[in-house]
């Protein structure tokens, strides 16, 4: 009886060990920060082809430090299933791109991977990481590339990610990037302001003083 309790506490034990070191990836700082919005696709997989849309809205620089996106721009993620990983309960997914655009004639992220990870954990969460390549965008900067981890709860299909499945709540980090300039938030500003201004002065009517 004893040794049967010891060995399902050490097999819970363990569970949770490999969980967390499936969902955990070194991201550093900084980092985009993305998270699913209420308006967001969320994850979709149709016989292997992966779509995932979210909301990236701030670049974290540092503990308790960010920066926002202003306006916040929609990350983007396709992919196409190949094979499952040697992790149990793991699948590997390739052919993928990363865009996180806010409607610029440029996106401000473009990314591409060969090998990103999905694994199953507790009940229905999902976790994912793996490198990618920067391929353009300000963003990027002259840094090669980087990590993508993050994770998801299932809302349908089966824990067999080879196979259709759909899901939400999804959080994910994009890291390393370049950081926004801290003057940038108030430039913007500026300018709005200034811009405001001017249209103000034009459209006030001009008085002539008395006399004139």
């Amino acid at each position: 009886m004893m040794r049967a309790m010891f060995w399902a506490l050490m097999s819970t034990a363990l569970l949770g060990v490999t969980t967390a070191v499936a969902g955990t990836v070194t991201i550093d700082y900084p980092y985009i920060d993305v998270n699913q919005q209420n308006s967001d696709l969320g994850i979709v997989d149709t016989s292997g082809a992966l779509t995932v849309q979210a909301t990236a809205s701030a670049i974290i620089t540092g503990p308790g430090s960010s920066q926002s996106i202003s306006p916040t721009a929609t990350f983007t993620l396709t992919a196409t299933y190949l094979q499952p990983d040697a992790q149990p309960g793991a699948y590997d997914f390739g052919h993928g791109s990363i865009t996180i655009s806010n409607g610029a004639s440029n996106p401000l992220l473009t990314a591409s991977f060969n090998d990103l990870v999905l694994q199953t954990g507790l009940g229905t969460t999902v976790f994912f990481s793996g490198p990618i390549a920067y391929t353009g965008g300000s963003l990027a900067g002259a840094l090669p590339g980087g990590e993508l981890e993050g994770s998801f709860l299932l809302s349908a299909g089966t824990t067999d990610l080879s196979q259709s499945f759909s899901g939400n709540n999804l959080t994910a980090k994009v890291g390393s990037v370049v950081p926004l300039p801290p003057s940038l938030p108030l430039m913007l500003s500026g300018l709005a302001v200034l811009g405001l201004g001017r249209r103000l002065s034009r459209q006030t009517p001009r008085i002539a003083p008395r006399g004139a």
